[in-house]
């Protein structure tokens, strides 16, 4: 009898602690998610691009400045932003800008491809209504050196209407090089081709992996990379370019020669030492 009483009272302890196991397993707290990862999922699909709705005029807002159109097919549109035609006349004309849209816009889902409508005018006095990704505004304060009366230069950065390289947020967008326009007081005003050797490779790539084609001299201008013009001397080759690269951590000076052609002007970079960690 007591051999009997003895098994009971142990099958009872064991499902007491079976129980006990049990209930312990289904009361654990859940597991607790930080808030990089509630931030990660409400943001994740949070992104609507801004659509023309093709009834509804857009909206303009005041804006001043000269322009370069690159593309060899640039899309035009009316004031509701629907598309209009493809233009194969306009690239690298140079256009006054007059107005660019309120707002940003895409037909995609992604966020790098947005960009403003822009309102500019041909020379001729046309005016065009823009996707401003064509659209390259010269920026102000360009570098300036006068060799002697018959030679001079201007040399002006440009940057386009579309998604930066990077946003406020630090957004990584399509690449951190702009073309540049020359200016010479022989009349030549535009794009500088691009001589494609070896030490150009290195220089886009050094920066950009993703630069397939570059047919126009680029200066890059974000948070990796920038670059500007310290001094330009005039030699029996033509006009050498003295240009200074700052990166996050280092620098380089290099050299680009500009030669004149029958179509323009041609670069040609000379060298491009590597990074260098001291004060400039």
């Amino acid at each position: 009898m007591k051999k009997i009483i003895y098994i009971l009272v142990a099958s009872l302890l064991v499902s007491c602690n079976f129980f006990k196991s049990s209930s312990s397993e289904m009361t654990e707290e859940p597991p607790v998610i930080t808030e990089d990862e509630v931030i990660q999922e409400d943001t994740e699909d949070d992104y609507i691009p801004n659509i023309p709705d093709g009834v509804k005029d857009i909206a303009f807002k005041r804006e001043k400045g000269e322009a370069i159109l690159i593309g060899e097919m640039i899309a035009t549109y009316d004031k509701k932003g629907e598309f209009l035609e493809y233009r194969t006349d306009i690239d690298r004309k140079f256009v006054t800008i007059k107005a660019i849209s309120e707002l940003m816009y895409n037909e995609t889902e992604d966020f790098c491809e947005e960009y403003y409508f822009v309102k500019a005018e041909l020379a001729n006095g046309e005016p065009l209504i823009l996707d401003g990704r064509r659209v390259y505004k010269l920026q102000e304060k360009p570098f300036e050196k006068v060799f002697d009366p018959s030679q001079a230069i201007r040399i002006y950065r440009t940057e386009y209407y579309g998604q930066p390289f990077f946003t406020d947020e630090l957004t990584g967008c399509g690449s951190p090089f702009d073309p540049v326009v020359l200016v010479s007081i022989d009349g030549f005003k535009g794009l500088v081709t691009l001589e494609k050797n070896e030490i150009a490779h290195q220089v886009f790539n050094d920066v950009h992996s993703s630069r397939g084609k570059v047919d126009f001299l680029e200066f890059c201008n974000d948070e990796g990379c920038g670059e500007k013009v310290l001094n330009a001397e005039l030699t029996s080759d033509g006009i050498v370019l003295k240009v200074h690269r700052e990166f996050q951590e280092g620098y380089t000076d290099y050299e680009i020669l500009l030669t004149k052609e029958e179509q323009g002007y041609k670069a040609t970079y000379l060298n491009y030492p590597e990074r260098k960690y001291d004060e400039p």
